[in-house]
């Protein structure tokens, strides 16, 4: 218990202690994206030391930049990551990781310090006693471990199940507990009747008196009418019927006999339940007289009631319309984006970009502009647009390069980099003719472009044709779905009507 403890005490001294730990780069991050930025704290200072002591072992020879690092994951979460360094980007992923981990293994020690707590104390005392268990309780059998040693110093060790009888009471005292149990009775027996000379419902008769272990045997004079586990059968009662009944209490060696008589009433019926009981017998009386008949009459009418029939029928609308929405909840996709899922997203949300990009790029180039100032004003026209509503991969990427390009970026390094980061093969066109035109100069600049506009607007169009075709494909379940449904949705009325 102490060692959960110590765990729990020493997490909160440390989180305290590196409460101000790059303070203000965690509060920087946004708290949407980032839950468990009250976690980062400790958790980037865990990460940091785990890493020094990491590089100073002799068993793990890794560099900087590759220690504790999926390339895969890394690489997918700097595209992920605009305009923030690799390093940055895979130390915010292992914080959030870190964080979790923690906040789960403090959770699983909080719940183990809480189990110890719970946990009843053993019974060895001053390694050469054990605890009896109260006479109220059952025997109990201890799992200790016997060390023999003899007098050369060897030991000996073995498991052993030590047997402990409850603890044996004098026959005063058992004598006082039977008659508390003989008081209990008294109290419980009757359960929901009011008196012993008024008994119309079952009786509380238990086989053990609750908290002790005085056992209780039950005797009825009358078990037809009064079960010896105090059940009463009231309902062909006549008048009111004395039972008698005697129960013997039993602890340890002494027993004694507590005895009852009852007045068992005749069952009070409602004036609802004596209608039906008297339709019961209407029926059963009807059946049995006209068997000679096709059809058996229903009676209109008992005593002071007129009676009407109906017939229960299954509604088969109500069937289908319940069918129809697990059908319905059945279609509807549910996915957990990833970082690899966001990844797909964000490739295919470049290349529909494309065409609309290089276009505008081509218009510009065309009205007289350089390309820096034509790149730049793409960036800032997406700002003024967007106004940080929608992210959107391929323009926050242009920014980037636009912001470096102000920086005093030279725009071959530039356009190179920006090819690099969005390694799809549109984009690696687009900043390679670029950096071309910018080293060697190109004469037909703006007639490659104009062909590099068409490619990318045919291609676009081939790429909706293809989701269109895959969006078919994935309707098809829905369609047979919705198919089958209308279709039972006509026969069932149908075949019904024939069957009448």
């Amino acid at each position: 218990m102490l060692f959960f403890l110590s765990i729990i005490i020493l997490f909160f001294f440390l989180m305290f202690a590196v409460r101000n730990y790059e303070k203000e780069w965690i509060s920087s991050l946004p708290r949407k994206d980032h839950p468990l930025a009250f976690m980062y704290g400790i958790s980037f200072f865990l990460i940091d030391k785990g890493d020094k002591l990491a590089r100073k072992s002799k068993f793990l020879h890794v560099s900087n930049k590759k220690l504790f690092v999926n390339q895969d994951i890394a690489e997918k979460l700097n595209a992920l990551s605009v305009g923030e360094s690799l390093e940055h980007a895979v130390r915010i992923h292992r914080g959030r990781k870190l964080a979790l981990a923690l906040i789960v293994f403090l959770a699983f020690d909080s719940m183990a310090f809480l189990g110890c707590v719970n946990q009843k104390e053993g019974g060895l005392i001053d390694e050469k006693y054990l605890q009896r268990p109260s006479w109220k309780s059952d025997d109990t059998v201890y799992n200790l471990t016997a060390l023999i040693k003899d007098a050369a110093g060897e030991i000996f060790q073995k498991e052993v199940r030590v047997k402990v009888s409850k603890e044996e009471l004098t026959r005063d005292e058992q004598k006082k507990e039977l008659e508390k149990g003989m008081e209990f009775l008294d109290k419980k027996c009757l359960k929901n009747n009011k008196s012993a000379n008024a008994i119309s419902t079952s009786l509380y008769f238990p086989s053990k008196i609750p908290g002790t272990s005085i056992k209780v045997t039950w005797q009825s004079s009358n078990t037809t009418i009064l079960e010896n586990d105090g059940t009463v059968h009231n309902e062909e009662l006549k008048e009111s019927t004395i039972i008698e009944v005697t129960a013997k209490l039993t602890l340890q060696g002494s027993s004694i006999d507590y005895t009852r008589a009852y007045a068992i009433q005749p069952k009070s019926y409602t004036k609802e339940e004596r209608a039906f009981d008297e339709l019961e017998d209407s029926l059963k009386l009807r059946d049995k007289t006209n068997k000679d008949e096709k059809q058996m009459t229903l009676p209109e009418k008992i005593s002071e009631y007129t009676v009407g029939w109906k017939e229960k029928r299954d509604n088969i609308s109500v069937k289908l319309f319940i069918f129809g929405l697990i059908a319905a909840l059945l279609c509807i996709p549910l996915t957990n984006r990833e970082v690899s899922q966001r990844a797909v997203k964000r490739e295919k949300e470049m290349l529909l970009d494309y065409p609309g990009i290089i276009n505008k790029f081509l218009l510009l180039v065309n009205a007289g502009m350089s390309s820096s100032n034509a790149w730049i004003k793409i960036a800032e026209d997406y700002h003024k647009v967007n106004d940080g509503k929608d992210k959107r991969y391929a323009f926050e990427e242009m920014d980037f390069t636009a912001k470096e390009l102000k920086m005093g970026v030279s725009e071959n390094t530039a356009y190179e980099n920006f090819g690099r980061r969005m390694k799809l093969m549109p984009y690696l066109r687009f900043s390679a003719l670029l950096a071309q035109n910018i080293q060697k100069g190109t004469p037909d600049f703006i007639s490659i472009l104009e062909a590099e506009t068409l490619k990318a607007f045919e291609e676009r169009k081939e790429a909706a044709k293809k989701a269109g075709e895959e969006a078919g494909t994935k309707l098809l379940v829905p369609m047979m779905i919705m198919l089958v449904l209308v279709m039972v949705i006509i026969l069932v009325p149908a075949l019904s009507a024939f069957q009448l």
